[in-house]
């Protein structure tokens, strides 16, 4: 069967969407408009030709969030926030959402075209009547059209420039208008847990390394013939291996929930088949494998060395495959929320 044609009168009439397109008076941009009429949510696709561009008008929104898409070109968007006015450019391919109460502002420059998303629940303004503010707010949003003073360049060129107090920490601040780099993928408590998974294989090491000075003073102390503590405690080595063992086990629990955490902090993924943190926790999980099979041998149960290295595999590949469902556990989980709007630890959703 095809596809029903809905006309743009019908569309209106019977379920609220319109279409409103215009040229912008400001810059000379082009927008092109998708709009529900029942909760103000839009589409928008704006362009600038060879002869257009500048800014838009400061605004905020008090219910909507305006996620943009940019399709070609560049812009730089600034927003007035807890720590002052920041500015950043964005290129082609990125993409990111303002926040609500905000007051922002977008420069278009010339020959781009960005998709804006405006999304939540609209608290329309009586004299607008849509979700679009800057009365309640007039001087941070005149504060931003001050910007319009600079030179586009000069905030591309990463001028500092004490523009305004901010008003939330009562203290003076230098703002950065900043050009956004790419290579800031990571935040703070991404770092935080990387940095934990690495020293993982380190206390491993460690553990395993007392547990071969522990033999070496066992061994050392019956060629002498010489009574310690350690020889008084049956198979004490054997004793010990397996107490690192079942400690190294519980630190690659650990580890799990450092990366998994860690997974919710990334910004973006990065396309590569088998991530080093992935490398890692196998490797550390082979080191505990051996560290029970030290304790197994020791004890006086002795394993033929076909046996040790078939045990070996085996745990490797259970390992390497259950990385594999916990990396796509939390692929699926994360991309669930994210769809959903559900918090990560409570699994209620966000207001």
């Amino acid at each position: 069967m095809e596809e029903k044609e809905i006309s743009a009168e019908n569309a209106e009439k019977y379920y609220g969407i319109r279409t409103k397109h215009g040229e912008m008076p400001t810059n000379g941009e082009l927008r092109f408009r998708l709009i529900c009429n029942r909760d103000n949510t839009a589409y928008i696709r704006t362009e600038t030709k060879a002869h257009a561009e500048g800014w838009q008008n400061s605004h905020y929104h008090r219910g909507l969030w305006e996620t943009y898409i940019v399709q070609q070109g560049s812009i730089v968007f600034v927003e007035f926030g807890v720590a002052g006015i920041v500015a950043r450019e964005y290129r082609q391919g990125e993409i990111f959402t303002t926040e609500k109460m905000i007051p922002h502002n977008v420069y278009m420059t010339k020959n781009s075209v960005i998709h804006t998303l405006k999304h939540g629940i609209a608290e329309p303004n009586p004299k607008t009547g849509s979700d679009w503010w800057d009365s309640d707010d007039a001087e941070k949003c005149k504060k931003l059209e001050s910007l319009k003073n600079y030179s586009i360049n000069e905030v591309l060129g990463k001028i500092k420039q004490k523009i305004e107090p901010s008003e939330t920490i009562r203290k003076s601040v230098i703002v950065v208008l900043e050009k956004r780099s790419t290579k800031k993928r990571f935040t703070k408590v991404y770092i935080h847990f990387d940095k934990l998974i690495w020293q993982f294989p380190a206390w491993l090491i460690g553990l395993f390394t007392i547990g071969l000075m522990v033999i070496g003073q066992t061994q050392s102390a019956q060629k002498d013939k010489q009574e310690t503590i350690l020889m008084d405690i049956p198979h004490f080595p054997a004793f010990m291996f397996f107490i690192f063992a079942i400690l190294g086990a519980i630190l690659s629990f650990t580890m799990y929930r450092f990366r998994y955490h860690q997974e919710w902090e990334k910004r973006e993924s990065l396309k590569r088949p088998v991530s080093p943190q992935a490398l890692i926790h196998v490797f550390s999980n082979m080191l505990i494998t051996v560290m029970f099979l030290i304790s197994w041998y020791l004890s006086g149960e002795e394993l033929s060395l076909a046996v040790n290295f078939v045990f070996v595999i085996v745990v490797t590949t259970l390992s390497i495959a259950g990385d594999i469902v916990f990396q796509r556990y939390i692929s699926y989980k994360k991309m669930g929320n994210e769809c959903t709007g559900k918090d990560k630890d409570t699994g209620q959703t966000q207001s």
